[in-house]
């Protein structure tokens, strides 16, 4: 039997059931609309991106890489776990008292279980393959096949943990106050097995927070220690094609660096002007030389006028024997 809580978060109340007991403190109206809108819009911000990252990759025509599968299926069980976080806010709303029945107790915290423990699953998964893919890049990658495989272990092995969950769930009502009662969805295990319950919340820990976190530290120090060794190589290689350029630049031509070119040239030019005006001087000075100097006969001009001179007839013989050459 439930009773008018219309003050019930305006004060405080105890009430007691056997060993339970249960402590309402008073929540300013302000505060409580506040804290409704922040929730709404962190609900309806994350309910659009993982649904448009969703569909980004299912509508991604032709084969698709694992990376995509996972980010997939991290984006659907975050929207899972919102839908459930959504009814299991308006279920404690105030007059803070379970209000959807022991159907969805056994449903809505066990399904967020499952989808929390896929989330965590699918960020260890997503950190290995991202590290395998970085550390042995000519490793094989998985097949279509072997992708769903993983995906449907990860769901399976999942829902499987959150089953003791949804069997010991029940709502269960306490008394407080004058003829006022609550209702709570609750993990109640068998008398003489509690310590099962304490396995069980040690189990999902391990599972759910412990693997996953070292999984993902180990993963993301190997990531950077291989980007640390990437980055070191990449300096000593731009260290040596520098000192290869300097070197390079150094042992270039004059062709080759235009500002040296250019006063090259001029000099160059000025000095041509200034051999050749040296070479003109030099040419006229041989020139006005040669004109002075008598000019002198050659000794076969000289030797054929002492011949013909001397011994007339062998005029004669010559130009008998050998006609061209008189004619020269």
């Amino acid at each position: 039997m439930s009773c008018d809580t219309g003050n019930t978060y305006n004060q405080t109340t105890t009430a007691a059931n056997n060993s339970t007991s249960f402590t309402f403190a008073p929540e300013p109206e302000a505060l409580r609309i506040v804290r409704t809108v922040l929730f709404s819009l962190i609900a309806v911000l994350s309910l659009v991106g993982n649904y448009v990252v969703c569909r980004a990759v299912w509508r991604q025509p032709g084969a698709k890489p694992f990376a995509h599968y996972l980010v997939s299926n991290l984006a659907f069980a975050e929207i899972l776990s919102m839908v459930c976080l959504v009814f299991t806010i308006h279920a404690y709303e105030p007059p803070w008292s379970w209000k959807l029945g022991n159907v969805m107790c056994k449903i809505l915290d066990p399904l967020q279980i499952a989808s929390v423990l896929v989330i965590t699953t699918t960020l260890a998964f997503l950190a290995f393959y991202r590290c395998l893919l970085l550390v042995k890049p000519l490793v094989a990658k998985p097949t279509r096949r072997q992708m769903h495989c993983v995906i449907l272990v990860t769901w399976v092995g999942s829902v499987g943990l959150s089953v003791p969950a949804s069997v010991f769930r029940v709502v269960k009502s306490y008394p407080y106050g004058e003829n006022c009662e609550t209702h709570v969805c609750e993990e109640v295990f068998p008398e003489g097995s509690v310590h099962y319950q304490d396995v069980y919340s040690v189990v999902l820990f391990v599972i759910n927070f412990a693997v996953p976190l070292a999984i993902i530290a180990i993963s993301y120090t190997l990531v950077s220690k291989k980007i640390r060794e990437h980055i070191f190589v990449i300096a000593r290689l731009r260290d040596a094609q520098s000192k290869a350029l300097s070197v390079v630049h150094s042992s270039t031509t004059v062709e080759e660096m235009p500002g040296l070119s250019v006063a090259v040239n001029q000099i160059c030019d000025e000095n041509q002007e200034k051999l050749e005006l040296v070479n003109i001087a030099i040419d006229s000075k041989t020139g006005m030389a040669e004109r002075n100097q008598p000019k002198r006969k050659t000794p076969s001009v000289e030797i054929w006028k002492r011949i013909t001179t001397e011994n007339p007839a062998t005029i004669y013989h010559i130009t008998k024997t050998n006609p061209q050459e008189t004619t020269k």
